[in-house]
């Protein structure tokens, strides 16, 4: 499964879109997804929370995680490969996370 490119960032505006708030996550120059944020009765109660700014910067940092776990299992696997177990749960939960940002099954 392929994705597109890094670097993601969040939109410095949180816009109105119907009855949601949004953040756009950028790439390209273009929006990628939005994080929304509903409100129910009264609008002007809504507001962006600090849980949604945590939100869209965590799915902004998708890319840049995804190459940084694979990097360091590659490490994990080369100490393991001097015969440390000790890195084995690390490496097997690294290799499920990846499988599931690809797509793929966990075997």
């Amino acid at each position: 499964m392929k994705h597109t490119k890094g670097p993601w960032k969040v939109s410095d505006n949180v816009t109105k879109h119907n009855d949601t708030f949004r953040h756009g996550i950028i790439a390209s120059e273009r929006v990628i997804a939005w994080t929304l944020r509903h409100f129910d009765r009264d609008p002007s109660n809504c507001k962006v929370t600090d849980q949604d700014d945590g939100d869209a910067r965590l799915i902004a940092a998708a890319p840049d995680l995804l190459g940084a776990l694979r990097l360091a299992i590659q490490a994990l696997k080369n100490v393991r490969a001097n015969g440390e177990t000790a890195y084995l749960p690390i490496i097997k939960q690294g290799e499920e996370a990846i499988c599931k940002a690809e797509g793929r099954d966990e075997g």
